[in-house]
């Protein structure tokens, strides 16, 4: 097959794995399909973590057995090459019958790291990786930043308003309600970047003067663990919600919406970025100085926003 078709094959394992976002943590996602004479003959893609993988649904789903043999398997993944909760999906695509494996990008964790590539071609399996490698590693940005990194992919999200403002000036003697600045589809967006993710962090202030459920609904997903991030003397100045008053870092913390548990800390983040330091360091009060850099994607739509942070040494 000439690159177009792998490019367009590649195109579908995407759309594929796209479907199990955010519900394959701590897993990657992952989409496969099997074509047959440039036609797609079995597709498939890994729904949950200990459920059966995309290359395992997809080969199941050929109605064909006999077909694999002259078949084609493209995957966003490199194929796992150990065993989890389930056996390794490189010794399932090498006993099929299969000998071509078109790869978007290499698994870089550690129980895989390129063993897959390796297992393939010593069994005599055509191997092409690199196929939109950049697109590939951007769906699983989370897992590859967790592995590669060390530490959570994390996204800053605010809203302003076209003027720069984020908020009136609100203090414990003027508590009113937040100013809401996003109209009906940038919340619904807001609540699909909700499910999307596994943990929804916040200060206590922001816990304080405005009562954010932070739960999804306004779109189909799980609720993301809620994670509170304070300071002891902000913390201890919180009368609204007595359950949030004398924690301990890990104890449990309910806001009267749904679970989660305590960070206490020093130090988040402090964003040395021309306008946005002011309204971010409003938005979040209780972040000190630490300056780090920002890099990645930058996604606007209409007033709200996020931010997908390349934070290198940040200090939870």
């Amino acid at each position: 097959m000439g690159a177009d078709e792998d490019l367009k094959f590649m195109k579908r394992c995407l759309e594929l794995a796209d479907k199990a976002l955010g519900f394959t943590f701590p897993n990657p996602v992952v989409g496969c399909v099997i074509v047959y004479n440039g036609a797609i003959i079995g597709e498939g893609y890994h729904l949950k973590a200990g459920g059966p993988h995309a290359e395992v649904i997809a080969i199941g789903s050929v109605a064909s057995r006999e077909l694999l043999k002259s078949s084609v398997l493209y995957v966003n993944l490199e194929p796992c090459s150990h065993f989890g909760k389930t056996p390794p999906c490189a010794d399932l695509v090498i006993n099929s019958g299969i000998r071509k494996v078109v790869i978007g990008t290499k698994d870089t964790s550690g129980n895989v790291g390129g063993n897959g590539i390796l297992k393939l071609k010593k069994a005599g399996c055509d191997v092409i990786t690199g196929i939109l490698e950049d697109e590939c590693r951007w769906i699983n940005r989370r897992f590859f930043t967790f592995h590669e990194k060390k530490r959570p992919y994390i996204i800053l999200k605010w809203a302003q308003s076209a003027d720069g403002f984020i908020d009136f000036i609100r203090d414990d003697r003027n508590i009113q309600k937040p100013a809401w600045i996003t109209g009906e589809a940038e919340r619904v967006l807001v609540h699909k970047w909700r499910c999307d993710e596994q943990v929804i962090l916040a200060g206590a202030r922001t816990i304080k003067m405005d009562n954010p459920r932070l739960n999804v609904r306004e779109w189909t997903g799980d609720d993301p663990v809620f994670v509170l991030a304070h300071e002891r003397t902000l913390l201890e100045q919180i009368g609204d919600h007595g359950s949030l008053q004398d924690l301990h870092e890990g104890e449990p913390v309910h806001t009267g919406h749904q679970p989660g548990v305590v960070l206490e800390v020093s130090v988040v983040f402090h964003l040395e970025c021309p306008g946005l330091q002011g309204s971010l360091h409003r938005r979040a009060s209780l972040l000190s100085a630490r300056p780090v850099d920002i890099g990645g994607h930058e996604f606007v739509h209409a007033t709200a926003r996020h931010q997908h942070l390349d934070i290198e040494d940040a200090r939870l």
